[in-house]
């Protein structure tokens, strides 16, 4: 099995990092980085989470618990970081619907959930429950989405209307009305163009 050193540096080289580079990133010297890659030591936790963090590869990998490759390591990697990104989402709107989030233990086998909420009015989630909504929430965005979003003539007539309004506070602002009006010609003639190109790739697709 390779050592932590090995490995450390093959997943260095994968990304096509120097060992100078490195070591200005974690801010520690060359001279570091040589000896853990020379298995003299090994870093701390706080340096192997952020060496992790910018090789794309878990601890796990670096450690030497496991015989996979590096390419299955590094698979590993993003698709704990995508779970980790959906798993955070949808806390972050459990927070601000239910006015704040706390990781919580329970019992001696340190089982941790989520609470929701505030004093006795909240609730708990375990990780399951919250992976479970993102599914959920994935299935229910792209209806809401298709029934709110403008299509591409929606989004000129809006704004059309913005820039209208627009002229029209400027007018009371006690601006040039020539000035504004030269303006608002140019804008339409640049939204009547954007229609005409939205119209033709229309009638092309048809």
């Amino acid at each position: 099995m390779e050592s932590f050193g090995e490995r450390l540096r093959k997943a260095r080289k994968l990304k096509n990092i120097k060992q100078i580079d490195l070591a200005t990133t974690l801010e520690v010297t060359k001279s570091t980085i040589s000896n853990w890659e020379r298995n003299s030591n090994k870093p701390n936790i706080n340096q192997l989470l952020k060496i992790c963090e910018l090789l794309e590869v878990p601890a796990d990998y670096l450690l030497g618990y496991g015989d996979e490759s590096i390419e299955q390591a590094k698979a590993e990697y993003k698709g704990f970081k995508l779970w980790d990104s959906s798993y955070n989402g949808v806390i972050s709107i459990l927070a601000e619907i239910y006015g704040g989030a706390e990781e919580k233990q329970f019992g001696d086998n340190q089982f941790l959930y989520m609470y929701f909420g505030r004093d006795k009015n909240g609730f708990s989630l375990c990780s399951d429950d919250i992976l479970d909504l993102h599914e959920i929430i994935k299935k229910v965005i792209p209806p809401i989405v298709e029934r709110i979003k403008l299509t591409e003539q929606e989004r000129i007539k809006y704004e059309h209307r913005i820039i209208t309004a627009m002229i029209e506070q400027g007018v009371n602002a006690g601006k040039s009305v020539d000035d504004l009006l030269s303006v608002k010609t140019q804008i339409e003639e640049w939204l009547n163009e954007k229609q005409a190109e939205q119209e033709t790739e229309d009638n092309e697709q048809d």
